[in-house]
């Protein structure tokens, strides 16, 4: 082989640089196919024998275009039936040629030494030589290698035939470059350094030449993927092309992998990626290869990701804080890179950030990474899987806003995955947080798999009746408590045996037994024998408490329930014992029970005077319920000589005075009411309203007009439920007056 390059050391290979270094910009593929089919016509039966080497010679840029383009294996083979064609033309072209000369060894003789055959022959050559390289790219396109092999096969049957082509020195040259490439996509890697070192050195003689610059550097190549790498230097400074960028690369991950066993060439390689960074020879490759040789890498300086390698180093053995620390410097150091996604590392960052049990931070990462657009599906639900994980890993309740983060992380898991096997913990961490009960038993009710919370769902869902419960209590919606009180006993029922013998547990319970359960006494007796055998806490005695205060009354057993206040009464009752006391004993349906139990709590409330005043109150309520409208209004006026300032004194006062027949008074009263009340608050619509019945009532009726001018200007503000109210009061006012001009 050497010997035969040599023989060619002076000849110029112009068709070898065609399919080299094309001098026409890169085109589409269809329109290289067009070009070939145009060539194909041109070579017609009339054709000269010099259009058929131009032909060949123009073939040329057509199948490098094709060769270093975007073309499909389809549109390959399309073009690899052209050649065909084209060596099926030149050969009928031949034969056609031989004909005309007969039999006359003369006329033959003639031909043979003719530029007709010449240019004939060389077509017969170079066309098989075209097609060889058509059957490389089509190999290269073909994964399965029982597939590939054929084409393989093809190329170097072709390469072989022009590289012995020894009076077409111009083809030669190209031949055996085919050799080398298809030496190289066999893996034998020996072989062809040893065709592109013969190349180079039979074109040392001309190192202007193209084919030299493209041999050394298909020889630089496949040195560096061999490991056999010069060790010297790169330049810092000067630009550098993409052939140079791939030699960069293959040399200084080859130095790396040098460097694993014998810790030599380090530096060298760190030189050259610094080179690559500078010239903007990044890609995703490039980020992958780095983080293949991290623990090389982390010793020396590529910039910022030298930072990244030690990042994924520190990760890789466990030194999570670490890790954090070397990514947090990566990301402020390497900016937009274009064409490269980092979302994976910014993924890894926040993983460190768990790990680490810097979940604030993992959060934050994890959240901002996977609200990007366009990324990967793996990726983005790690992402959100990773955010909800980390705010749950957060020690403690938190505070609420803290909450409503971690609500919001678990719903964006379950929305976004709900067949996620995690989803089941962000459903019960949804329903455990949420104030919406309907979605609560909604995200409980689709937890696929509740065993595996040992009870913990159960437990949620009993939580929820119990916290409805006590919503419902306090608001005094007493239609609601018995569907709720039902619900929560059976839910009791289901929860883990540990949970049913909590004191707490049995408190809510019995509250709610006390409420619905068709056995009073029975549930007395078992409030008895709880608060006698457990130790419990206030919310505890409070359930309890309330619970007994609701039996007696079911139970129609008044003294039993004043006895039982009066011995709280005498023993200075606690704030937290009155806090149940009260709602209980307001809700008594039977006001002169419910006055006997006021009057009962009232010497006992002389050290709790906001709750002493609560009672008065009611007790003056109740005396107006029974018709006991004097004793009520001389009990208001003695109570408001006591809280001047109490809005509730007023309102008494101003009922008691309106049923004991002193209108002034009671207007009055209701004024000082109005003037210090939110016109948003009930209070003040009842006190309006009043004032305007009153004056409506009195001598001077057209006194009510103001009134109803005033409440037509409040009319924004008047609260949904008092609507048909406000507008009954104002009809009846109108008959009594002559307010009818006021609007409504």
């Amino acid at each position: 082989m050497n010997s035969c390059l040599g023989g060619l050391r002076n000849r110029r290979a112009l068709l070898t640089l065609l399919i080299i270094l094309s001098c026409s910009p890169r085109s589409h593929a269809a329109d290289n196919l067009a070009q070939a089919q145009q060539l194909l016509a041109s070579l017609s039966n009339t054709a000269t024998t010099a259009r058929f080497a131009q032909v060949a010679r123009e073939f040329g840029p057509v199948i490098d275009e094709v060769r270093t383009g975007s073309a499909s294996v389809k549109q390959l083979h399309a073009l690899r039936k052209i050649t065909d064609q084209f060596r099926d033309k030149t050969s009928e072209r031949l034969k056609a040629a031989e004909t005309e000369a007969g039999g006359n060894e003369g006329a033959l003789e003639a031909l043979y030494r003719s530029s007709a055959w010449d240019d004939l022959s060389f077509a017969l050559a170079a066309f098989p030589y075209w097609g060889a390289w058509i059957d490389l790219e089509i190999a290269k396109k073909i994964k399965d290698p029982g597939e590939r092999a054929p084409w393989i096969w093809k190329a170097k049957k072709g390469f072989r035939s022009t590289s012995v082509q020894i009076f077409r020195p111009s083809l030669v040259y190209g031949g055996w470059l085919g050799l080398g490439y298809i030496a190289s996509a066999e893996k034998k890697y020996d072989r062809a350094l040893s065709i592109f070192e013969s190349l180079k050195n039979a074109l040392e003689v001309e190192p202007d030449n193209p084919l030299y610059k493209v041999v050394s550097l298909e020889l630089r190549l496949l040195q560096a993927r061999e490991g056999q790498v010069d060790g010297s230097g790169v330049a810092t400074t000067g630009k550098i092309d993409n052939q140079e960028a791939q030699l960069l690369r293959l040399e200084a991950f080859s130095l790396l992998e040098k460097y694993r066993t014998s810790q030599e060439g380090g530096r060298e390689a760190a030189a050259r990626l610094k080179k690559l960074v500078s010239s903007g020879y990044v890609d995703m490759d490039f980020v992958a290869q780095v983080v293949n040789y991290r623990a090389e890498i982390a010793s020396f300086d590529v910039g910022p990701w030298t930072h990244l390698a030690a990042a994924e180093y520190a990760f890789e053995y466990g030194h999570f804080f670490d890790a954090v620390q070397k990514f947090k410097r990566f990301f402020a150091g390497v900016g937009n890179v274009p064409g490269v996604d980092l979302s994976r590392y910014r993924y890894r960052h926040a993983l460190a950030n768990y790990k680490a049990k810097l979940y604030d931070d993992a959060a934050r990462i994890a959240t901002s990474l996977s609200r990007r657009g366009n990324l990967d599906p793996e990726i983005k639900k790690a992402s959100i899987k990773l955010a909800y994980a980390s705010l749950s890993s957060r020690p403690g309740r938190g505070t609420r806003s803290e909450q409503r983060e971690l609500q919001d992380a678990a719903q964006r898991f379950v929305s976004a995955y709900p067949s996620d096997p995690g989803a089941d913990g962000a459903r019960l961490t949804i329903a455990q947080l949420t104030k919406d009960s309907q979605q609560a038993f909604y995200m409980l009710d689709n937890v696929k798999k509740p065993k595996k919370f040992q009870g913990g769902i159960e437990q949620t869902k009993f939580y929820l009746m119990a916290r409805d419960f006590a919503a419902a209590l306090r608001k005094g919606k007493q239609k609601s408590l018995a569907p709720i009180a039902k619900r929560g006993i059976q839910a009791f029922k289901s929860l883990p045996s540990s949970e049913r013998q909590k004191a707490d547990s049995l408190a809510i319970v019995l509250q709610m037994r006390a409420l619905v359960d068709n056995n009073p006494d029975k549930v007395l007796a078992a409030i008895d024998k709880m608060e006698a055998k457990l130790k419990l806490s206030i919310t505890a005695r409070e359930a309890m408490l309330w619970a007994r205060i609701k039996c007696f009354e079911r139970l129609g057993n008044y003294d039993s329930m004043i006895a039982y206040l009066s011995k709280i009464a005498g023993a200075s009752p606690q704030g937290w014992q009155m806090e149940q006391i009260y709602p209980a004993v307001k809700a008594l349906s039977d006001d002169q029970k419910r006055l006997a139990v006021v009057r009962t709590m009232l010497p006992g409330l002389t050290k709790l005077p906001s709750m002493e005043r609560r009672f008065r109150v009611m007790e003056i309520d109740a005396m107006l319920a029974l018709n006991q409208f004097e004793q009520a209004y001389e009990t208001s006026k003695k109570f408001l000589e006591l809280y001047p300032r109490a809005g509730d004194g007023w309102r008494v006062l101003a009922v008691s005075a309106g049923k004991t027949g002193k209108p002034f008074e009671a207007d009055n009263a209701w004024k000082t009411i109005t003037e210090r009340a939110d016109p948003r608050r009930e209070l003040w619509w009842e006190g309006m309203l009043s004032r305007a019945e009153i004056r409506a009532a009195s001598t001077r009726p057209n006194a009510a007009c103001q009134i109803l001018e005033e409440i037509a200007a409040r009319k924004s503000q008047m609260p949904a439920g008092l609507v048909s109210k406000v507008k009954d009061v104002t009809q009846a006012v109108r008959l009594k007056s002559s307010c009818n001009s006021v609007s409504s």
